[in-house]
């Protein structure tokens, strides 16, 4: 999973990651929080970089680089949340 995990960020960023570790699992089944009815595993990971600079592929909108800190002051979907609460712990 660290492999699949480095080629997608390496696809959809640019960015090389290292010192990976898995912070958590999550599942949900047709949650509202989402636009579509769906079901979804995820598998929360974090990460380093030394790169600062981003290149999005078609997949991507936007970014921007903050702390943890001021992402939890982002108006966040409850899995995102969850997981940087978890990373803090």
């Amino acid at each position: 999973m660290e492999d699949a995990l480095r080629r997608e960020i390496k696809e959809e960023t640019g960015l090389d990651i290292f010192d990976i570790e898995l912070v958590m699992f999550q599942e949900f089944i047709f949650d509202e929080a989402f636009w579509k009815k769906r079901h979804f595993i995820f598998f929360d990971y974090a990460c380093k970089t030394k790169s600062s600079s981003v290149r999005l592929n078609e997949e991507g909108q936007s970014h921007q680089w903050v702390t943890i800190e001021d992402a939890l002051r982002m108006p966040l979907e409850p899995y995102t949340k969850k997981a940087l609460d978890e990373y803090l712990r």
